[in-house]
């Protein structure tokens, strides 16, 4: 029988087209690379091998019977150990490997170890092949061993990849399928039909299909630092979740990206990146490092590895508190480090994610490593977040209006307006907690929306000044102060409401002034020509200027509870009090103390001729059902 050889060659040329693509493309660091590639050797042995058998049994006389029986031999081992390793490759592909013991692996081996047993014996028995009396080659009984050897494996990796189908892509899971379906049938086809040798040239173009999807380096590699991508990191992430394979994720987020861009420019900031990624792929051989994007790389390190977390994030955290150089300028980058355990602190691809996204949150200019307990924190915000856009859409938000003690006149003349969020679940949620993740995020606008509309309708409805109270204090953002609109909005609402400006004070927060003097400026005195007073709030918390007060309209200073509270401690602390209090008197301004608690603090303040105070300790913070009867009980009643 003559075989035919035009399939072999076209199958050699597809396969050193596969390995020509591969090692000129693919990197080598995971398992699975390194599978394919034993997968893709040993199919081109078994190429050359079988070109080898076809040419020498096609040429009885022209080739010794040692050569014959060489190739033959190689062809079987290298073709049936092909199949066992495919076997191999789609278990590290699915992580089914992970937890699999030696001595699952040693009974693995057992099928190829029987057909690789018998054709070491071949020689002598002459079980698999033998060459009849014309020297004409022909299959023994036990070559249905090997080709039962071939089936066990690849029925074997269609079983897992059809269990473990959502570890992959449809694409990728197609493409799996599609190479065991051209493996498998010519396996039957050519035990029925020895003659028909179509088998090699249809796994080659299965395993061209495999290099095109499931090993396709555009899609798991970041085309800029060259180290597995965001997609690579959700896919073996999820891998080993699905397989239960505990690991460890570190996480280390560059400080400011946009800022550095903009400092250093684009393509300087995009080398010292990739200079990054390759030091942390270069950190030890068993730890995965990815780019997860906006200045976010992950480590993925097994219970396998030779180094601990703790040890990288020593490293990690030497390494960038020293500079990286960029365009001839040395840069030091602060970095944010956490790591987190899978599945002991996190069980689901969502929350990884999370804390992967999760923004730069740190204030040092260092390296720092952070407690993962920040994750349930921002777990926190986004569930404050649902909230407040709830409470936005609803118009679930709550006024509650705490009244300001003068002095003078020692009774409540003024109050202020506070926002208050109470959710369903969550229960009361404090105002410092849900007011910078509303800045953050723009929802403030609305949220100071509401709270102005409020006030305005309070005015409208009551009339205050006969309950002693002439105006009310609200609170304005950084985000409002900014936003073009403010005076537009105010001024259509004091409009709808018929309301006095007058009558409604703005409290401005200090850090405000310091962000964009000359916009705050320009809308102060906007609104300032409507008739609106301000109030300079928190005086004292570390942005105080004398320029602020000097240059911007305001009245009123309000000096922030930490000074209140230390001049009640401290002499020195009392001393600035004192004098803080004196130099806005001679100033024309008036002043107002927040966070009064305790009669000491209000008999200093008195002492000190402080114009209004402001604590829990005179008046708590209540809804305006009961801030009305609070006045009404109130109004004519001087306390002292």
């Amino acid at each position: 029988m003559t075989y035919s050889i035009e399939y072999h060659i076209s199958a050699l040329f597809v396969t050193l087209f596969i390995v020509f693509d591969f090692f000129l493309r693919k990197d080598m660091r995971k398992t699975i690379n390194k599978g394919f590639m034993f997968l893709v050797l040993s199919h081109l042995t078994s190429t050359l091998f079988v070109i080898g058998t076809t040419i020498s049994n096609n040429n009885i006389g022209a080739y010794s019977l040692g050569f014959r029986d060489f190739v033959n031999h190689g062809f079987l081992i290298s073709h049936n150990s092909s199949a066992y390793v495919f076997a191999l490759y789609t278990m590290f592909l699915m992580g089914y490997n992970k937890k699999r013991t030696p001595g699952y692996f040693a009974a693995f081996t057992v099928p190829l170890a029987v057909t690789l047993f018998l054709l070491l014996l071949n020689p002598w028995q002459r079980w698999v092949f033998y060459y009849d009396q014309g020297g004409i080659y022909s299959h023994g009984k036990a070559i249905y061993v090997l080709y039962l050897n071939a089936l066990f494996y690849l029925l074997y990796s269609a079983a897992i990849t059809i269990r473990l189908r959502k570890t992959l892509s449809k694409s990728k899971f197609f493409a799996l399928l599609i190479f065991l379906g051209v493996s498998t049938v010519p396996v039957v086809i050519q035990m029925l039909f020895p003659h028909i040798n179509i088998e090699i040239f249809l796994q080659s173009l299965g395993i061209l299909g495999v290099l095109w999807t499931i090993e396709n380096k555009a899609e798991v590699f970041n085309t800029i630092t060259q180290i597995y991508n965001r997609f690579a990191f959700v896919q073996d992430a999820t891998l080993s979740l699905n397989n239960k394979v505990p690991f460890e994720i570190i996480t280390i987020k560059l400080s400011d990206v946009s800022y550095f861009i903009s400092t250093l420019g684009l393509d300087h900031m995009q080398s010292v990146t990739v200079e990054m990624a390759a030091w942390f792929n270069g950190l030890a051989h068993q730890v995965d490092a990815y780019d997860c994007e906006k200045g976010h790389f992950c480590l993925v390190n097994f219970s396998n590895s030779t180094v601990s977390s703790e040890e990288l994030i020593s490293i990690i955290k030497k390494r960038f508190s020293q500079e990286w150089i960029c365009a001839d300028t040395h840069v030091t980058f602060p970095v944010e480090i956490s790591m987190l355990g899978v599945p002991q602190q996190v069980d689901s691809i969502e929350q990884i994610m999370l804390l992967v996204d999760m923004p730069y949150r740190s204030r040092q200019f260092t390296a720092e490593v952070i407690s993962t307990d920040i994750l349930s924190l921002h777990q926190r915000e986004i569930k404050v977040t649902q909230a407040i856009e709830e409470a936005l859409k609803e118009q679930a938000f709550s006024v509650y209006y705490q009244p300001i003690w003068d002095r003078q006149a020692k009774r409540f003349t003024q109050a202020e307006a506070l926002i208050r969020l109470f959710h369903d679940d969550m229960g009361p949620i404090p105002p410092d907690e849900f007011i910078p993740i509303a800045e953050r995020n723009g929802s403030i606008i609305g949220i100071g929306d509401f709270v102005f509309t409020q006030v305005c309708s309070l005015l409208q409805k009551n009339d205050l000044k006969k309950q002693g109270i002439s105006s009310v204090a609200i609170n304005l953002s950084v985000v409002q102060c900014m936003n073009q609109r403010l005076v537009e909005n105010f001024e259509k609402a004091i409009d709808y409401y018929k309301v006095d400006p007058a009558n409604i004070k703005l409290e401005i927060t200090e850090s405000v002034t310091a962000d964009n003097p000359a916009v705050l400026l320009s809308t102060m005195e906007k609104l300032q020509a409507l008739g609106f007073t301000f109030a300079l709030d928190d005086y004292g918390t570390g942005y105080s200027n004398v320029s602020h007060i000097l240059n911007m309209p305001f009245q009123i200073i309000k000096l922030d509870k930490s000074i209140i509270w230390g001049a009640v401690q401290s002499t020195s602390a009392e001393i600035m009090l004192k004098s803080t209090i004196a130099m806005m008197r001679e100033m024309g301004l008036k002043t107002v103390a927040e966070g009064v608690e305790t009669q000491e603090q209000k008999e200093l303040l008195t002492f000190l001729e402080c114009d209004y105070l402001q604590g829990y300790f005179l008046a708590q913070p209540m809804n305006q059902e009961d801030f009305l009867d609070y006045c009404g009980k109130y109004s004519n009643i001087r306390l002292s």
